[in-house]
């Protein structure tokens, strides 16, 4: 049996804020904004979003790690 446990969240529920949009805003390009506007609107899907958001994204693992390292949880 593991040591460890792994949660995952990205919008808010375990974390104190919405680890997801706070990646995005840290790391993409401005359009990812785009993306959430038309999934609001019912223009794309969750997973058309999501893909959209990750498209216009670059980060390193070691970026990724030191901010998930940030993250304070609830």
């Amino acid at each position: 049996m593991s040591k460890y446990q792994i949660f995952t969240d990205f919008d808010g529920t375990i974390a104190l804020n919405d680890v997801g949009d706070s990646l995005f805003e840290k790391f993409a390009k401005s359009t990812w904004i785009e993306a959430v506007q038309e999934w609001k609107q019912g223009k794309i899907t969750s997973k058309d979003c999501i893909i959209r958001e990750c498209a216009v994204t670059k980060v390193t693992q070691n970026q990724l790690e030191i901010f998930s390292d940030e993250q304070k949880i609830d």
